[in-house]
């Protein structure tokens, strides 16, 4: 894969995380800056009712607010309908998710080694690999 042309979008859902996403978002920019990609980052406002959608704007990033609460699942069939990247990423808005690890799921796409990551907190520090996808399941519609 040719990194210099190769566009990253990172989506966050976001519901009521006015205390933690102005710093989730500079925090990507500052990972992406450092490994030297090319990336977007959307913000998929799901109806907050406190400051997520503002702070999440002057940060900078494409914000896209749905009319109603829909829940995460929706919020990110939202972004992915709105990401322009040739590679997909999500990260949570609260900080669960450290974006100082998105190298690390990057990496084996950029390399050819794989066509997806999964990332999990929950598994063990070694690393699992599958050889073959053989099903994947996708909603056709997100409206």
């Amino acid at each position: 894969m040719n990194t210099d042309e190769t566009l990253i979008s990172v989506i966050i859902p976001v519901f009521n995380e006015e205390l933690t996403i102005g710093n989730v978002i500079e925090r990507v920019k500052v990972v992406l800056q450092k490994i030297g990609l090319k990336y977007e980052i959307i913000v998929v406002d799901d109806f907050s009712a406190d400051k997520s959608l503002e702070l999440s704007t002057n940060q900078g990033a494409k914000v896209y607010s749905l009319k109603e609460h829909m829940g995460k699942g929706y919020a990110l069939r939202a972004g992915f309908a709105k990401a322009k990247g040739e590679i997909i990423t999500t990260i949570d808005s609260d900080g669960s998710h450290r974006p100082e690890e998105l190298p690390l799921l990057l990496t084996p796409i950029l390399q050819n080694k794989a066509d997806l990551v999964i990332g999990s907190r929950y598994l063990s520090q070694k690393p699992v690999a599958a050889k073959k996808l053989t099903q994947l399941g996708f909603a056709s519609s997100i409206f």
